[in-house]
């Protein structure tokens, strides 16, 4: 299986990022599963880890950067229903996988395998857009690490506003929809556009900020990201994408 070189296995040996509230907050992985017995699921998990421990870069972004149990989920698709030999998943292995995973799971599972395998499918949607987006300007967005004179103003707070909505603990992104992500001090005067990056190190595509310093960004894996405000460390945000 061939996959684009930019997106190669990372050089980055922090372990690979865990977000199992994508699947309901169960542990889905072969050693959980097992304990039900011998089930198509422990079998395509299983499968998944064994690949996965010595060949990651087979694999497209949208499975090799979403966090466990997302990845090894897709993988084990993948490897199990997918047709090609490219690394890619498709909505048709997912619909193939869906009729088969379910059987022989506790109640539990089988929600925590329906949501892992609808947030693969909203990936593979929004995969589909990209072409789109970069015919209409958005690029691969790299954050900055220099500061504009907004950044550079001292003291105070700041809020990040995501769609013109302050962002809280439970503000998520949807995958392949465009969000406007802006910043304000506690005067509610602009600060620096927000840098936006993924922990897994998948790719994000933006606009240039505008005059407003307002950054306009679409994000295809699932996972968490970070949102930071330049020049003000306390308006760091995590949030999820799904």
């Amino acid at each position: 299986m061939a996959v684009e070189a930019s997106f190669a296995r990372s050089k980055d040996k922090r372990p690979h990022p865990s977000a199992p509230e994508l699947v309901g907050g169960v542990e889905l992985s072969s050693r959980a599963v097992r304990g039900l017995g011998v089930t198509p699921l422990a079998e395509l998990l299983t499968n998944a880890e064994y690949w996965l421990s010595f060949d990651l870069a087979s694999f497209e972004p949208i499975l090799a950067r979403a966090p466990t149990p997302l990845r090894e989920l897709g993988v084990g698709v993948v490897l199990r229903y997918g047709e090609g030999l490219d690394g890619r998943l498709a909505a048709e292995d997912l619909s193939r996988a869906r009729g088969e995973l379910m059987a022989g799971l506790t109640p539990d599972f089988a929600r925590a395998v329906e949501l892992g395998l609808a947030t693969l499918e909203q990936a593979v949607t929004a995969r589909s857009g990209i072409a789109d987006l970069e015919a209409r300007g958005y690029a691969r967005y790299t954050p900055a690490t220099s500061l504009s004179v907004h950044g550079l103003r001292a003291g105070g707070t700041a809020h990040v506003i995501i769609d013109d909505q302050q962002a809280e603990r439970d503000t998520a992104l949807s995958l392949g929809r465009e969000h406007a992500l802006r910043a304000t001090d506690e005067r509610g005067r602009p600060l620096a556009a927000p840098e936006l990056e993924s922990e897994s190190g998948a790719p994000v595509w933006a606009l240039p900020a505008d005059k407003r310093e307002i950054r306009s960004v679409v994000v295809v894996v699932p996972g968490r990201y970070r949102i930071r405000v330049p020049g003000r460390a306390d308006a760091a945000r995590t949030i999820l994408a799904r």
